[in-house]
């Protein structure tokens, strides 16, 4: 059976005021207030028998729910309004943490009340600290410095008079936090995010929040303060895709962090960003937030100069097992190839299982496949294979052991190790009268192996040049002769 609606128990005599689609039901109630003539919500609110001492928003939609209005209007008024449903808050059809509203006082933007003198919902989110089209800082206070609260029910004047609004130059809608989130509410266009469009709201400000929070302040152990503007800090990182994110830690891990840190593990360096990641409920997110800081310190770390080109990184990685399984070689050697690739930094404190990204992992499996047995890069250098040795213990040459799959045992070598090697020879200068000798006989006549003799070719203590043989590596390489001066 309906109850027909009766004038005498209704707890307003007006609700001609026009409720707007960005009106939640406590702004709206304020209002009615104000149109019954009176100047404070909670006495009127007592007189009703209402409770509205402390703002409860479902609790105010409710009574406002026995007025006789429009669906359409009931309909824009629910929707507007936050309900709370344990520790979240439905608004718009996104799920907020009940911890992201404050009604202990009000907020406005003074131009927004110039305009039309109602409460905007989003004033509401703590996190929405600027009117993204006024781009100003929301106030909560007169211009006398007197708190305004939600007892007052008038938008338009404060409880002495004084215009709460004032004209303001209006702005297109920037790429900013509080765009981002009216989007996501429906009251603008929709920015788009791929990172976290995904996430509810809620985790949109929690992740914003701990990004933000890190990159506005000096690297710390501890839990940093929280400066203003750290929510939008953590939205511009946030804001395009995964190498952004990455890039934008990364320049703030190359000033902050001290060199000493970068090489020990994210769970160290960045110990308090891992608590609140952890704690995040929405694990795709945490393991992008994870993903990308242990990427921009891995590339810090390692010295990487170019930028990272794709999200890739952010696939499932691999493990050195599973790499080693997929290559066919040793486990044990793979983790000195990754080093001498810069795919690895040396963690002197970092015990975590080792893993890399796909792009890594097809790189290090391109330069293991190619690696040269002794006898091969030899051939490469011009050398007998018993040569090599000498290059490998002066550093010039990088050796492997464990790394051996199917085929021939011994060390390997990596062709780029091979190829800088052969890239400093090529590009010795050709003298064509220069009077000179080969390194071969060079080293024949003076006692040396030839491998010896490349060390010193490599170390500068020769003068040579290149030869027009043909040879390869070093077998092209001449050592000019000097006359010698007699005293």
């Amino acid at each position: 059976m309906t109850i027909a609606f009766d004038l005498r128990t209704a707890p307003f005599s007006r609700w001609d005021v026009i409720n707007q689609v960005t009106e939640p039901a406590h702004g709206y109630y304020a209002r009615l207030v104000s149109a019954e003539g009176h100047t404070s919500v909670t006495s009127y609110s007592d007189w009703i028998d209402v409770r509205a001492r402390n703002v409860s928003p479902e609790h105010l939609l409710d009574v406002i729910e026995k007025l006789p209005l429009s669906a359409d209007r009931l309909n824009r008024l629910r929707r507007a309004t936050p309900r709370r449903h344990g520790a979240k808050v439905m608004l718009c059809d996104e799920v907020f943490r009940y911890s992201d509203f404050s009604y202990t006082r009000r907020r406005w933007c003074p131009g927004c009340l110039h305009e039309q003198p109602f409460h905007r919902v989003w004033w509401d989110i703590q996190a929405i600290r600027r009117c993204p089209s006024h781009r100003t800082a929301l106030v909560d206070t007169c211009a006398d410095g007197k708190t305004l609260h939600w007892w007052w029910p008038n938008f338009d004047i404060s409880p002495d008079g004084e215009a709460l609004g004032r004209p303001m130059a209006v702005h297109a809608l920037g790429a900013t936090f509080e765009s981002y989130i009216l989007g996501r509410l429906g009251y603008a266009d929709r920015l788009f995010a791929p990172i976290i469009d995904t996430c509810d709201a809620g985790t949109v400000i929690e992740v914003c929040d701990i990004i933000g929070r890190l990159l506005s302040n000096p690297w710390s152990a501890d839990l940093p303060e929280m400066p203003s503007d750290a929510t939008e800090v953590g939205f511009q990182a946030l804001s395009r895709d995964g190498p952004h994110l990455v890039e934008t830690l990364r320049a703030w891990i190359r000033v902050r962090v001290p060199d000493a840190m970068k090489t020990r593990g994210w769970t160290i360096v960045f110990e308090w960003v891992r608590i609140q990641q952890n704690a995040l409920e929405d694990r795709k997110i945490a393991g992008v937030v994870k993903t990308a800081i242990r990427k921009a310190l891995a590339l810090e770390a390692r010295g990487a100069v170019d930028p990272i080109q794709s999200d890739d990184f952010l696939k499932e990685e691999i493990g050195l097992t599973e790499l080693a399984a997929r290559i066919g070689v040793n486990r044990k050697g793979l983790p000195a190839v990754a080093d001498a690739l810069g795919l690895r930094p040396e963690r002197e404190w970092y015990r975590a299982p080792v893993k890399f990204d796909p792009v890594e992992a097809d790189t290090i499996e391109h330069h293991v496949r190619r690696m040269m047995t002794r006898v091969e890069a030899a051939t490469a250098l011009g050398m007998a294979s018993q040569d090599i040795q000498p290059l490998v213990d002066a550093g010039f040459l990088r050796s492997f052991s464990n790394v051996i799959g199917d085929g021939p045992v011994g060390h390997r070598f990596l062709v780029r190790d091979i190829q800088k090697l052969l890239d400093f020879t090529g590009g010795l200068p050709q003298m064509k009268h220069a009077k000179s000798r080969s390194l071969t006989t060079f080293a024949r006549n003076e006692g040396l192996r030839m491998g010896d003799a490349a060390v010193k070719v490599m170390s500068g203590e020769l003068d040579c040049i290149r030869g027009e043989n043909g040879k390869p590596g070093f077998r092209a390489v001449r050592v000019i002769i000097r006359n010698r001066q007699s005293h």
